[in-house]
């Protein structure tokens, strides 16, 4: 549903995955991107990052976490859902299974065949580094997948 006093973009490293988002734009408003460069990053209220953290590297991490910082405005939130780095079966079979996604391609050609999970405390360390506060932190021990919610702010 459109809300023309809300603007939101749609960001995913995957072309094939905004190609299919993109379709729906016409209905929901959204505006979709698949590379950072595309839009400016100023006066964000609100930052959503769903599993997307796992396909950059640590460094590439922080650097969009750092540009993410400095476009929210003053209490802006930051919310990441992303698979978890633990010694959890949930978390092998979940390794498994986008290991085989992206052999099968099933994100298009353009993606990097890496994952590069993180632990908890290197989110944390991370997200209090760049300069959020952390607001709340759903590990994976509530989850059937071996994820977490973070939701931070500025």
């Amino acid at each position: 549903m459109k809300n023309e006093k809300l603007k939101v973009i749609g960001f995913d490293i995957s072309k094939t995955r905004i190609d299919e988002a993109r379709k729906t734009s016409d209905k929901t408003g959204v505006e979709f991107v698949d590379k950072l460069d595309d839009f400016k990053f100023d006066d964000l209220k609100l930052v959503l990052l769903i599993d997307v953290l796992i396909f950059l590297k640590y460094e590439e991490k922080i650097e969009l976490l750092k540009k993410i910082y400095s476009a929210l405005t003053t209490d802006g939130i930051v919310f990441i859902k992303d698979t978890l780095k633990s010694d959890s079966f949930r978390f092998k079979y979940t390794y498994f299974e986008e290991r085989l996604k992206l052999k099968l391609k099933v994100y298009g050609d353009g993606l990097a065949p890496e994952l590069n999970y993180i632990t908890p405390n290197e989110f944390v360390e991370i997200l209090t580094k760049t300069g959020f506060k952390i607001v709340n932190l759903i590990p994976e021990n509530q989850f059937i997948y071996p994820g977490i919610f973070i939701i931070a702010r500025k």
